[in-house]
């Protein structure tokens, strides 16, 4: 008997920009410090990847920034669901740690503006069956 099983989103990916959709957030409680969220993005290729952000770094405010909060406070809260279906384009840079270990680090994350393309995808589509019923 075969054992089914479905991998996870990718932890590193080259160095570069990519779009991508924003597919799934939760919430990663940290025995040992401040708790990050994991951002699990859809890339063009359909692939997906994963990047746990921290509070306190340049990317984690990028990421409020999408969300729509206001930078106005040093701290809050707000909806991390909020980031889901978002599109967003972003910059990835591989780094290696003091300890030996590479990691896959998002240096620029930014909204880019429109509907996610599934549903950009959706609208020729509907626009053609709307002129053909005008006909």
């Amino acid at each position: 008997m075969a054992f089914p099983y479905k991998r996870g989103a990718e932890t590193m990916i080259p160095d570069g920009e990519y779009e991508a959709v924003i597919h799934k957030v939760s919430i990663f409680n940290n025995p040992d410090g401040t708790d990050k969220l994991i951002v699990e993005f859809s890339l063009e290729d359909g692939s997906l990847f994963s990047h746990f952000f921290t509070p306190g770094f340049p990317s984690f405010d990028h990421l409020l920034v999408v969300a729509g909060v206001k930078l106005d406070k040093a701290e809050g809260e707000f909806d991390e669901q909020k980031l889901v279906n978002k599109m967003v384009k972003f910059t990835t840079k591989i780094t290696k740690a003091t300890n030996g270990n590479e990691y896959c680090n998002v240096v620029s994350l930014e909204e880019i503006e429109g509907k996610p393309k599934e549903e950009e995808e959706e609208a020729p589509f509907e626009e053609e069956e709307e002129k053909k019923s005008e006909e």
